[in-house]
């Protein structure tokens, strides 16, 4: 018995050392996948939050660009792209500037308004922009024709009405410049 033994230890060498090498091995590759996966996720979670600043941001800015049209009589102001942060509907053709999502850094420098809101989180040059596009005034009788999706119910109790139509539109950077959020909102103005 001692002589069988003896011959199966001496067939056996070195195998115990190839089977823990290969765990050895398949532990280093399960974690290098742990690895390489909580890398992944501090990525996307780096990059939420640079996208929920810039979020904010527009989001801010929006609202200011609302209170100025809420807050102002709108008829004292010039809508014509003289005034920064003013315009007529660029989504019109034959417009000198492009539709405002299509806008450059250049051009939200040259045409919007800067909001400082504050923000310490973005820093100062990436404090968010807003403009503010005339886009119809309707009347009464405007709202008469045919094909319009007018509440022609609300609306016929009243002679004089005129609803003035505004497009508000935010940019928001975040704190590296990275992420951008555009905002837009109709506003209408009795």
């Amino acid at each position: 018995m001692n002589v069988n033994a003896v011959t199966m230890a001496s067939k056996q060498r070195g195998a115990v050392l190839i089977v823990g090498l290969i765990m050895v091995l398949l532990m280093t590759i399960v974690g290098l996948a742990a690895i390489r996966s909580t890398g992944l996720q501090e990525t996307m979670a780096g990059n939420m939050r640079e996208r929920n600043l810039a979020f904010q941001a527009a989001e801010a800015s929006l609202r200011v660009g609302e209170a100025l049209v809420e807050d102002n009589n709108v008829d004292g102001l010039d809508f014509s792209g003289a005034t920064p942060g003013l315009e007529p509907d660029l989504n019109q053709p034959g417009m000198a500037l492009p539709p405002v999502h299509q806008w450059t850094d250049e051009q939200w420098a040259a045409n919007a308004v800067q909001v400082d809101m504050g923000l310490e989180n973005i820093g100062d040059a990436n404090q968010p922009w807003y403009v503010v596009e005339e886009l119809m005034v309707l009347s009464f009788n405007a709202s008469q024709s045919t094909g319009g999706a007018i509440d022609q119910q609300s609306l016929q109790n009243t002679n004089d009405l005129q609803m003035e139509f505004f497009r508000v539109t935010s940019r928001g950077l975040s704190g590296s410049g990275e992420s951008q959020a555009v905002l837009q909102s109709t506003y209408r103005k009795n």
